[in-house]
């Protein structure tokens, strides 16, 4: 090697860090590649699995996509959006008109709502209770006391919902239900409206009130169509007024013949005539995708039809 060969090797490997020192900070910055900004948001306990997976699935596919959220109840979840502390909220619940008022009077519009799955409201009981099925009228009459649902004589023990053998007749129902502010719980009571009894039982979470009912044989309690566990069996339910019972599968969900069923949403701060910020809308074109309707289905929920999904997708495209 000449000796001008060994002094330009030598010089190769500093030509960067002289640069570095020569150029304006400005130029060096330019040629960074941007980083994306982080999306905040707060989500409905009972969504957060479906969430992360659309999460996860959308960050392998998008350099640079960074999200981070908070699961909690959904009360919490509308005043984190009313708040500004999050700008996308998937919901447990649809909001209410107060809600809806309430944040149109601090931003000036109204959400915009984007359906993201269809649920359902399924009745749980342990895998050993023998019960076949149960009727929304025997469930209005467990739970509450007024009885709307036009079921003649109050439901107290398992013999009142048809069980004749063993010492089933005479055991009391243990109902249990959702913690207060949960999504579900308010779905459940806008089917069921009444007066409640006062000796349901309700735990701090909705995982703890799962956990109970896979060790309690007497035990009855209710969540969505996506908490399906081992140690637990959902019933088919009879409609009102019916005679057949229908199995909680996502065909019945999807064909509208399960009787207690919804559309999940999620929420966004949308200003009218203002492009929505092109990360999060990224994101909602994934979970509207048939790829991330896929992971709807991974996650137990039922996946929604693909002029639904298009609909939505455009009403949050929309810049009006």
């Amino acid at each position: 090697m000449t000796p001008m060969n060994q002094i330009t090797k030598a010089i190769r490997p500093m030509v960067p860090a002289a640069l570095a020192i020569l150029l304006p900070a400005s130029v060096l910055l330019a040629q960074a590649p941007a980083a994306r900004p982080v999306i905040n948001a707060t989500v409905a306990e009972m969504v957060e699995p479906l969430v992360f997976k659309w999460k996860e699935a959308y960050r392998a596919r998008t350099t640079g996509f960074q999200m981070e959220y908070t699961s909690t109840l959904q009360d919490k979840v509308f005043q984190a959006l009313l708040d500004g502390r999050t700008m996308i909220a998937p919901s447990a619940r649809d909001l209410t008109p107060e809600e809806i008022a309430q944040f149109t009077a601090k931003w000036g519009y109204a959400p915009t709502r984007v359906a993201m799955v269809l649920d359902a409201l399924v009745f749980l009981v342990h895998k050993s209770n023998p019960l076949k099925e149960i009727k929304v009228e025997q469930i209005d009459a467990l739970y509450t006391s007024t009885r709307n649902q036009g079921w003649t004589k109050d439901v107290t023990v398992w013999g009142d919902l048809g069980l004749t053998t063993g010492n089933w007749p005479n055991r009391p129902v243990e109902a249990y239900g959702h913690p207060l502010g949960s999504g579900t719980l308010d779905f459940f009571r806008t089917t069921m409206p009444g007066t409640y009894k006062p000796k349901i039982k309700r735990f701090a979470d909705i995982l703890e009130m799962i956990e109970v009912l896979g060790a309690n044989q007497a035990a009855i309690g209710y969540g969505s169509i996506s908490q399906g566990f081992t140690s637990l069996r959902m019933l088919p339910v009879v409609p009102v007024g019916g005679k057949t019972a229908v199995e909680p599968i996502p065909a019945n969900v999807a064909d509208g013949s399960y009787p207690i069923t919804r559309v999940l949403n999620m929420y966004v701060n949308k200003a009218p005539g203002k492009p929505l910020d092109p990360n999060i809308l990224g994101f909602i074109r994934f979970a509207l995708s048939p790829e991330g309707q896929r992971l709807v289905a991974a996650c137990g929920f039922v996946p929604l039809s693909e002029d639904t999904a298009s609909l939505n997708l455009r009403r949050i495209e929309t810049v009006r």
